[in-house]
């Protein structure tokens, strides 16, 4: 939130009645802006230095959100800016966490529209009330979650008690100045600003998160979670005209290509694992999978992707490393991308290959190093990776499909992914399994045991006339029927009709 009215150059030209109220919001700028930055000098000198680039990742895109906001009639306005902020109070929690969400909060304040107008006095109330709200935030989380970045049930305490935090003193602030502005009552104000809009709560608490990958993953995944939830919330609640949603229908499916294609390259350049005979072997089981599916149904080839990916993520040789699942699980994907009639679909489907991918290997590295020793370990983390391996798939679909016939399409997306769940965790535990399996006896048995996994798969959903025709699914919408029937991880239950 932040007020919207007149510029401050407007008080030499204001009518009498309204210099005390300009003069009012004068002072109350200058006061909070001293109280925000002798906080953020305090800070700042007592932490260790804050690194330069999750803060300009975080920075850059609070700045993008600040400028996708929603007017209202008060002269107000709403933006995504709380997402970003609440990230940057977990990225920094076990470093710099007071001086971290600071500066990147206090940069609320570079708003076009005011710095266009000259509307200091708006500028300083505005990068204030961000920045306090974020310092209070982080103290909270530090007090109540530990400031740690592992996920349990104390840091995801902390996180909402840091979200409400945030909420408060933001419309604190900006309920004064306001109230000085539009000269109304302050609890009125106040009341109005802590009980409007408040879906934002619940993406503030998705940013909260997805600090955790800003913590514990790769810089460009972190970046590319955060900037795709700010991307939902654009959509979802902030409201596009047209012109707008016609452009994103086109560039978010290109937008995410390029991100996992971007990633496979400079993860590749940095990777000094790439000829591990186990990729080799992972690579190789996978390009087999598409020659000896290249007539046979898709939902051999989109099991073969899920299966080599867990496998990667789990097996001796390419564990730890992001390249490799994300290599394979393309790789298997190469003869449904092209089987796509567009384009558009191509990229949709490249984009949500490299987020499932990424996905499942995040979800499988949260397990301890020791887990992964035993069957049962691999198995429990193979579950995990399955399940977080369709969530992405369908959330990456689900946005594009948004995108392109509206938010009715989520329903039907949400039916789809229940029908797979238990396709998902078949092909994730038997990927994990066979991670173990290659973990105990070497290559050979990593190559053996997917094997047969694939063999399996082939003789029960890859042959035509084997797979249960419904001929009942209707969703009632051609194009999202053409995407939707791409799924990966596709069960033979839920197969939507030719």
């Amino acid at each position: 939130m932040r007020p919207t009215s007149a510029p401050d150059s407007t008080l030499q030209r204001a009518d009498p009645s309204n210099v005390a109220t300009e003069v009012g919001l004068r002072f109350f700028a200058g006061t909070v802006l001293l109280v925000a930055g002798g906080t953020l000098a305090f800070a700042s000198l007592s932490a260790p230095v804050v690194s330069w680039k999750p803060l300009f990742v975080l920075a850059a895109l609070l700045v993008c959100a600040e400028h996708r906001d929603r007017l209202f009639g008060d002269q107000t306005s709403a933006s995504g800016s709380i997402v970003v902020a609440m990230a940057a109070v977990l990225a920094f929690s076990s470093g710099p966490w007071l001086a971290g969400p600071m500066l990147c909060s206090v940069v609320a304040g570079a708003y076009w529209p005011h710095i266009r107008n000259r509307a200091w006095s708006r500028i300083a109330v505005n990068a204030s009330a961000m920045s306090l709200a974020a310092a209070t935030s982080a103290t909270i989380f530090h007090l109540v979650g530990t400031g740690a970045h592992e996920i349990g049930a104390r840091a995801l305490a902390g996180g909402v008690a840091a979200v409400l935090a945030f909420w408060t003193v933001n419309s604190l602030v900006l309920g004064i100045a306001v109230a000085t502005i539009q000269r109304r009552r302050l609890w009125e104000v106040c009341r109005s600003l802590l009980f409007s809009e408040t879906e934002l709560l619940v993406f503030a608490y998705g940013g909260f998160l997805v600090g955790f990958v800003f913590a514990n993953a790769p810089m460009w995944s972190a970046a590319l979670s955060l900037g795709l939830l700010l991307v939902v919330l654009d959509l979802i609640v902030m409201g596009r005209s047209a012109r707008e949603l016609h452009l994103l229908e086109f560039a978010a499916p290109g937008i995410e290509a390029l991100a996992v294609l971007t990633a496979v390259v400079w993860l590749g350049l940095d990777d000094t694992r790439l000829a591990s005979p186990a990729l080799l072997a992972l690579v190789g089981l996978g390009l087999a999978a598409d020659l000896v599916g290249a007539r046979r149904r898709e939902e051999f080839l989109l099991f073969a992707a899920l299966l080599t990916v867990t496998a990667a993520s789990v097996a001796p040789g390419t564990r730890g490393s992001f390249f490799g699942p994300l290599l394979v699980g393309l790789l298997a994907c190469l003869v449904p991308m092209w089987r796509r009639g567009t384009n558009w679909s191509r990229l949709s489907l490249i984009g949500a290959a490299g987020l499932a991918a990424v996905s499942a290997t995040a979800a499988i590295h949260v397990f301890p190093q020791g887990l992964l020793t035993s069957l049962p370990g691999s198995a429990l983390a193979g579950v995990a990776g399955g399940l977080a391996a369709l969530t992405a798939w369908h959330a990456a679909l689900g946005l594009t499909l948004m995108l392109k016939v509206g938010p009715r399409s989520v329903s039907a997306v949400i039916g789809v992914m229940r029908d797979e769940i238990v396709f998902a965790l078949a092909a994730g535990i038997c990927g994990a399994g066979s991670g173990w399996i290659g973990a105990q006896w070497g290559i050979a048995g990593l190559a053996s045991s997917l094997a047969a996994v694939l063999a399996v798969a082939w003789a029960v959903i890859g042959r035509p006339g084997n797979v249960e025709e419904l001929g009942q699914t209707s969703l009632g919408d051609d194009e999202l029927e053409d995407v939707l029937r791409s799924a990966l991880l596709d069960v033979p239950a839920s197969r939507l009709p030719d």
